[in-house]
């Protein structure tokens, strides 16, 4: 008896499924997180143009090392936030650490049923499209300032692309 698992055997696809949808939602609080690194970094830090690469990089790099919520804070303190959009972005911050901290604990008995299964996949998915849809909205404020900054979209594709390349390299085993 020792070792025997203490509920129902679960669902080998439905773990993939759950993890997968799990993986998603954090990966959409990652993007966020990023968007809002760079959003500080360079549109909102009127030094950035005038800067070097080297600081450039620094900048980026001091912003991407805070936490989601440093980050929505110092957004927020500079005031680019408007108030209901504001609201989303707080609870973004507490679902992100509700996820990377206390998810599964909290929903360790939904795994023991076939209706808690579904709810876990379904709450999954519309935390995801909350993440998705805060990111739609970060995001095209990056890039159109870089687009008024003349950055050129070749430029940016060339990053996209070498980020691609470095995420097929990694997988395959290389560093």
């Amino acid at each position: 008896m020792h070792g025997a698992p203490l509920g129902p055997q679960l669902d080998e696809e439905y773990l993939k499924d759950v993890y997968a949808r799990f993986g998603l939602a954090m990966y959409w609080a990652q993007a966020v997180e990023r968007e809002i690194g760079i959003l500080l970094a360079a549109v909102y830090n009127p030094a950035f143009r005038l800067s070097t690469p080297d600081e450039r990089e620094r900048a980026f790099q001091e912003e991407f090392s805070k936490t989601l919520g440093r980050l929505v804070a110092k957004l927020r303190a500079k005031g680019h936030v408007e108030p209901a959009f504001e609201a989303r972005l707080l609870k973004s911050v507490e679902t992100r650490n509700w996820l990377a901290h206390h998810y599964f604990w909290d929903r360790a008995g939904h795994f023991m049923s076939h209706g808690g299964r579904e709810l876990i996949l379904d709450e999954l998915a519309r935390i995801t499209d909350e993440l998705r849809a805060i990111n739609g909205v970060l995001s095209p404020i990056s890039q159109r300032w870089l687009e008024r900054a003349g950055v050129p979209r070749e430029v940016l594709q060339a990053e996209w692309d070498k980020l691609i390349a470095d995420g097929q390299v990694a997988g395959s085993g290389g560093a």
